[in-house]
C-alpha cells in the first residue's frame, strides 16, 4: 500500500494555505468548510481547521511533541530560510543541519508552530 496523503491541523486556513503555496509550491485542489486540499508533487496534503491548533502565543511556539513530522524536499535550504521567514515561519540555522542518506536535513516551523523537516538533495542524488 502507498501513503495517500497527510493532514496538518491549523487554526487559520487562509494564512496556512498561502504559506504552503508560497514556500513549498503546493497548489489548491479542493476546499470546503473547515479544510483546504493542497497537491504536493507526491500527494495530497489537507489542511484542517482545528481549535486545538490555535497557537498559544505570537510567534507560535514550536509543536515538537507530536508523533509524526512531515518531511519535504526543497531545492535549497538557504532559499527556504528566506521564504519561510518572509511568510512568518522559520528554518533552523545552518549550524543545526545534518546529513542523512546523502542529503542535507534541517527542521522548519510554519507560522502556527508545526514542525516540518526539509531535505536538500545533493545534485547527483537520485530521487528519494
Amino acid at each position: 500500500m502507498n501513503l495517500a496523503g497527510a493532514v496538518i491541523y491549523v487554526s487559520d486556513l487562509d494564512l496556512m494555505q498561502r504559506f504552503y503555496a508560497d514556500c513549498l509550491g503546493w497548489t489548491d485542489v479542493d476546499h470546503g468548510e473547515g479544510y483546504r486540499g493542497m497537491a504536493s508533487s507526491v500527494g495530497l496534503v489537507t489542511l484542517v481547521r482545528s481549535p486545538d491548533a490555535t497557537p498559544s502565543a505570537v510567534p507560535a511556539p514550536r509543536r515538537s511533541a507530536t508523533a509524526i513530522k512531515l518531511t519535504v524536499e526543497v531545492d535549497s535550504l538557504a532559499m527556504a530560510r528566506e521564504c519561510f521567514a518572509a511568510a512568518g515561519g522559520t528554518v533552523e540555522s545552518a549550524s543545526t543541519q545534518w546529513t542523512f542518506r546523502g542529503a542535507t536535513h534541517c527542521d522548519a516551523v510554519d507560522p502556527e508552530g508545526n514542525v516540518i523537516g526539509l531535505i536538500e538533495k545533493a545534485a547527483d542524488m537520485p530521487d528519494l
